[in-house]
Parts: structure tokens; sequence; C-alpha cells
């Protein structure tokens, strides 16, 4: 099997994950997270020289545990590297790939900090933050929806997100995002 053909079969995967009922994030977690994170780390991985493959296949999968299973969150990165290799393995997808694949999910969490070995590693982490800046609705539904935030809790709670991610993404994701980030302020009132 082709890797672009391995791809296309993952963005089918998660899609059709996404939109599953028992996904706790809803269809938008696809379409204002995944997708964007994908974007982002395609765009990370040429500025940086990292393995374009490598970094598309890990934003796929990267938050795929928790889509899967809402009981998978609090530990998602450690049970999404898993189920990559599992995927990937039927996929008969290298197994140097693999590694690097399971360490990008096990790394993104930008609440977790550990610490960033490889290229690919930081362009997901750094495209998983930066998806944020771009999703400011999805926030509000995670707030509204999952955390059952009132709308001063959510600008708050959306504003420290944002101000934390701004501070863990790397020099050259914080010039990209950067207009995004002002506007965000703007827009969730940081200025009263």
């Amino acid at each position: 099997m082709t890797n672009k053909l391995i791809i296309q079969k993952l963005e089918k995967l998660v899609q059709t994950t996404c939109k599953k009922p028992s996904n706790i994030y809803g269809y938008g977690v696809w379409t204002h997270h995944i997708k964007k994170v994908v974007y982002f780390s395609k765009i990370l991985a040429k500025k940086t020289n990292a393995d374009l493959e490598i970094v598309e296949i890990s934003a796929l999968l990267h938050d795929y545990a928790s889509v899967l299973n809402r009981k998978y969150y609090s530990q998602h990165e450690i049970i999404g590297a898993r189920l990559a290799q599992s995927i990937l393995e039927k996929y008969n997808y290298p197994p140097d790939k693999i590694k690097i694949v399971k360490k990008c999910i096990l790394n993104h969490r930008g609440s977790k900090l550990k610490e960033k070995l490889s290229i690919e590693e930081k362009c997901i982490a750094d495209a998983d933050a930066m998806a944020h800046f771009t999703s400011i609705a999805s926030l509000f539904y995670l707030c509204f929806n999952t955390h059952k935030l009132n709308i001063e809790e959510s600008e708050k709670w959306i504003l420290a997100k944002l101000q934390r991610s701004y501070k863990k993404i790397s020099p050259i994701g914080r010039k990209i995002v950067k207009p995004y980030f002002l506007a965000a302020k703007k827009i969730l009132n940081y200025d009263r």
C-alpha cells in the first residue's frame, strides 16, 4: 500500500469516527481541530524540513483516542500512540516510522510538558496549539457543552488557554498565529 493511500485511509477512519454519536466533541473536532492541526503541521514541516509524511500521519491520529472513547481523554496521548501503532502495522507502515509517529502523539499535549526531541514532535505539538487560534467557535462549543461554562467564564477560559498555548509555541509557530491571537484578544474583550 502506498503512503498516500495510507494517509487517505487514515483520513477516512478519523473522519468517520468523528461522525459517530459516541464522539462527545461533535463532528466539529474534525472540521475545526484535526484538519487544522494537519494544515498547520504541514506548514511547519515544510518550514523546518521535518518528515512531511510522518507529520501528516501524526496530526491525523493525535486525538484519535479521545474521539474514539471519551474515557480515554485523560490519557489519550498514551492510548492514541498504542492505537496508532496497531493501525499503522495493519498497513505495513515501516516500524522505524511508526516509532516516530508514536512519539509525536505521546508528546503533542501542551498541558503535559514533555521534551520534544524530534522536529516532527515539535511540529505536532505546535500545530495542536496553533489550531486553537483559528477555531475560537469550537473553543466556545467546548466551554458550553463539555465544561458547562457561561459566556463570561468561557471568555476567560479561552483567553487563558490561548495565552498558555502562545507561550508554548515555537517562534515559527508564533509568527504564523500572532494575527489570530491579537484578533482573539479583541473578540474576547481582553481590554475590558
